[in-house]
């Protein structure tokens, strides 16, 4: 249906029923980006959880006292992993928004008005700051405890 010239542009061949296929097409970019956007979601909820009962670990329970140190550097590779994973997923979504404004635009779908409010703060930005920041913490945190063992 679609013939790439280059990356990201693409020459629309027109088979039998082309209009149908479009309308699939779109819809199925639609499913994928929502698919996508609650998968993020579903990921940073476990990230926040896990890295409560992390916190929990560390400081509320003595059995684990002598594991601190390790528990916390498990804590920054976890908020490392899950910021990658977090990005890669966004670029995905990303990716599906732009199938969407294309199709959107070869089926003449009327565009809706843009916000009048300048967003100062995007999710995506948001998201990103909660996990330097959450990362940060855990780097304070094991280096406090490092600096505690010596």
């Amino acid at each position: 249906m679609f013939k790439t010239v280059k990356k990201g542009v693409f020459i629309l061949t027109k088979p039998p029923g082309h209009h149908e296929n479009l309308r699939e097409s779109f819809a199925q970019a639609s499913e994928n980006a929502r698919v996508y956007m609650d998968l993020r979601f579903k990921h940073f909820g476990t990230f926040i959880v896990v890295t409560g009962l992390l916190g929990t670990a560390i400081f509320q329970i003595q059995v684990l006292s002598d594991s601190k140190l390790s528990l916390a550097a498990i804590s920054i590779i976890f908020s490392i992993l899950f910021w990658l994973l977090d990005f890669r997923t966004a670029q995905y979504f990303k990716c599906e928004i732009g199938r969407i404004r294309f199709y959107k635009k070869l089926l003449g779908v009327p565009r809706f008005e843009k916000p009048k409010h300048i967003l100062l703060l995007r999710a995506s930005t948001a998201t990103n700051l909660i996990f330097l920041a959450i990362t940060v913490m855990w780097l304070v945190i094991w280096s406090q405890l490092y600096l505690a063992q010596m």
